[in-house]
């Protein structure tokens, strides 16, 4: 009983968002409404959000919670998207079974180690893709190549390309979790930092009204599903353009004082 002791208010809301992504999990190894399944992800980053407000409202950060969150990222965004990607493009073919269990298993390496790092990591503010981001990006992919055939005239070769495009971009996901080319938080001015706070606030709040649409008639919302997770994909596209930016800009920095130095 000590450990529910120890457990704060901002705990509970974590588990609600772990509640979610295993709701998920479930509705993907059940292999029917599959894209409510990626709602319950989208409905987890809203926790995985509010948890951390929770923590900074009522001060209840401590390292219980932090590893807690973690591992529940862990599931909401390594595992949860991945066995989603695994159900539905096995019964596709696009890959062979195989294939497409390592590439799925690459993914969640990449969102394990990033969480991983982040927890022990000293350094002021981080390096790489957050797990929310990049799981916002996989299932943005899939509810436009789930969502596209309401427009007809884009044709047969949109689905065809994605997918075999969606299934590889889990290894550029899960290389965004842990890649030194995009920087946050470290050396940026705080103006900069709400701006790309904005914009993941933005992505998520888009992505909370497209799973709410999925529980609706697709002959109706189907249209607007796909229009929405397009404008993610671009709002989250920026956000990568920020980071990496970041990374320029402190090189340049971190230049001009190696100079200044020799001098």
């Amino acid at each position: 009983m000590g450990i529910l002791r120890q457990l704060k208010v901002k705990d509970l809301v974590t588990l609600l968002g772990t509640t979610c992504g295993m709701i998920s999990i479930i509705i993907s190894l059940d292999g029917r409404f599959l894209w409510v399944s990626g709602a319950f992800i989208y409905f987890s980053m809203i926790f995985d959000l509010l948890d951390g407000l929770v923590a900074k409202i009522m001060k209840q950060a401590n390292e219980l919670g932090k590893q807690l969150d973690s591992l529940s990222d862990s599931i909401c965004f390594g595992v949860a998207p991945a066995v989603l990607i695994y159900r539905y493009y096995s019964e596709l073919n696009s890959f062979a079974p195989i294939v497409l269990a390592i590439l799925c298993v690459i993914y969640v390496f990449g969102a394990i180690l990033r969480l991983t790092w982040f927890n022990i990591s000293q350094q002021e503010g981080y390096e790489g893709v957050t797990t929310p981001v990049t799981a916002s990006i996989l299932l943005s992919l899939f509810f436009i190549d789930l969502f596209y055939g309401y427009f007809p005239d884009m044709g047969p070769l949109l689905g065809k390309i994605l997918n075999y495009v969606i299934p590889i971009s889990m290894i550029f996901l899960a290389y965004l979790n842990i890649t030194r080319f995009l920087i946050y938080g470290k050396g940026v001015k705080s103006r900069e930092n709400r701006k790309f706070a904005l914009l993941l606030i933005l992505a998520m709040t888009i992505g909370l009204i497209a799973s709410i649409l999925t529980f609706f008639d697709h002959t109706a919302t189907g249209p607007y599903i796909y229009g929405l997770c397009v404008a993610i994909l671009v709002i989250l596209t920026c956000y990568l353009i920020i980071g990496l930016c970041n990374f320029f800009r402190e090189r340049k920095i971190l230049g001009s004082i190696c100079e200044s130095k020799a001098r």
